[in-house]
């Protein structure tokens, strides 16, 4: 099925109303529970966010940064002639989210079509909870990445050229190559790492990072960080690799 929007006709309303039925199963009545059962946590709702459109809200705990609805977009997908199967008609919603001098794109999509749930700047992740189409508003979960560890996601690796390296969450990294940058006399020539990651329903990403490893072999992708301990040139590289920590944030002042 496409991952993206084909033949787009933008409309502004957000069509009529669907009733459906009800044809839950009757719940029936459940044992009582032991007296001396231990009690069943409940648990904590996912703290979230809600968005209006061209409405800045700040949010807790992030000094000066606030997250913003800058554009809510309904569209129409016209079916493909070619190919009706893998192309049909549909609809969709993009949302786009203003954070922390960052925007990124968020879709919702018919059947037959992937939309984004989820998207990261460098230092948030922002994933849709629900959207209004009525209000043109979204309940969003922010997250800020932090710079605690979560020890029990950190792991010492060898990562040769071509391999990939499982991050958890059915994220992976893979090792694509090194290379130098061309530079005047007289200058050092950083060690280039290049990368690329997957994860499951995601497009892949590509990442590119100049380090002088003796000084400074660390890079971050999304919430991930890694440090180069050993490399051979082009051959392997000998990886700490640790998960930081989230925060989960909410609307208020700072």
């Amino acid at each position: 099925m496409a991952s993206s929007l084909l033949a787009l006709s933008f409309s502004c309303s957000g069509g009529g109303a669907t009733t459906r039925r009800n044809n839950a199963p009757t719940v029936l009545p459940t044992a009582q529970a032991d007296a001396g059962a231990a009690p069943v946590p409940t648990p904590m709702p996912v703290p979230t966010v809600t968005l209006k459109l061209d409405t800045p809200v700040p949010l807790r705990g992030e000094s000066g940064i606030s997250a913003k609805l800058v554009g809510y977009t309904i569209e129409q997908i016209a079916e493909s002639p070619e190919d009706p199967e893998a192309y049909p008609a549909g609809s969709g919603v993009v949302m786009n989210v203003a954070i922390g001098g960052y925007t990124v794109d968020l879709s919702d999509l018919s059947a037959g079509y992937e939309g984004v749930a989820e998207a990261w700047t460098p230092d948030h992740r922002v994933a849709l909870v629900r959207h209004d189409p009525s209000t043109s508003s979204v309940t969003l979960q922010i997250e800020k990445i932090t710079n605690a560890v979560d020890e029990a996601l950190h792991q010492e690796t060898r990562l040769d050229r071509g391999k990939s390296l499982s991050l958890g969450d059915s994220a992976e990294a893979v090792f694509t190559g090194h290379n130098h940058k061309m530079v005047y006399e007289g200058q050092r020539s950083p060690l280039v790492i290049l990368m690329s990651y997957r994860r499951e329903g995601q497009e892949v990403e590509s990442g590119s990072y100049n380090l002088y490893p003796e000084e400074d072999g660390t890079w971050r992708w999304r919430n991930y960080h890694f440090t180069i301990k050993n490399y051979e040139y082009d051959v392997f590289m000998e990886l700490d690799v640790s998960q930081l920590a989230m925060e989960a944030l909410t609307e208020g002042a700072p």
